[in-house]
């Protein structure tokens, strides 16, 4: 009983958020094994919203990208094995953020996102 002003405000607090988030760990994906891979990753941002975007890079290194706005788009060529991560950060006035990552050409994760800050994190393994 002494902790419940605590979990009330806690509540509250969570309550007033004005954040979406997805992050998604997939493991390694059930896809035909090949030597290299064509990943493609893509965030398309509402006017108002200025996102911090990483991405795994051809040295499968995270490469950062900031004040990045509209539309942005990325393609490497990955080999077998290595580990795929796209993290997202958009701010700004409430909007809309759509997030895709293809390999292949197959979608492997795909969200729209609505507020003022929306966070997307996809994590993955090339077989």
């Amino acid at each position: 009983m002494k902790n419940t002003p605590i979990y009330l405000i806690f509540l509250f607090l969570l309550s007033s958020c004005s954040m979406s988030i997805n992050s998604t760990k997939r493991g390694k994906l059930d896809i035909p094994k090949e030597e290299t891979y064509t990943v493609i990753y893509s965030a398309k941002l509402s006017d108002g919203l200025v996102a911090k975007i990483s991405y795994t890079n051809e040295n499968s290194v995270q490469e950062e990208f900031k004040d990045v706005t509209r539309n942005w788009e990325k393609t490497v060529e990955l080999k077998s094995g290595a580990n795929v991560k796209l993290n997202t950060l958009a701010k700004g006035e409430k909007g809309i953020g759509e997030y895709k990552v293809t390999v292949n050409g197959k979608i492997v994760s795909e969200h729209i996102l609505t507020n003022k800050r929306l966070r997307y994190s996809v994590d993955f393994d090339l077989p």
